[in-house]
């Protein structure tokens, strides 16, 4: 099984590989499931069921020379350092 930090780290690596240098905003869709766990160990945050998203509900990353940004809900957290695995 995969450890869920690396497995967050990567599907926020491959989503802003894919956006690259384009500007705008890019929309990637997935899971519920996969927002919160993504959200909580980018954001280090331990979220439960209330924090379940709701419907159409987003969470954000961003990179620049600082390094990641992600947000979900009131949970900001800038300069994330991208791992390499």
């Amino acid at each position: 099984m995969a450890d869920p930090a690396q497995a967050a780290h990567l599907l926020v690596q491959h989503m802003l590989c894919t956006a690259g240098t384009s500007p705008g905003i890019h929309v990637f869709v997935t899971h519920d499931s996969l927002i919160t766990a993504t959200a909580a160990r980018m954001v280090g945050a331990r979220l439960g069921p209330e924090d379940w998203p709701w419907y159409l509900e987003a969470a954000f990353f961003s990179q620049d020379d600082d390094g990641i940004s992600a947000a979900y809900r009131s949970h900001v957290v800038c300069g994330i350092a991208l791992r390499t695995v």
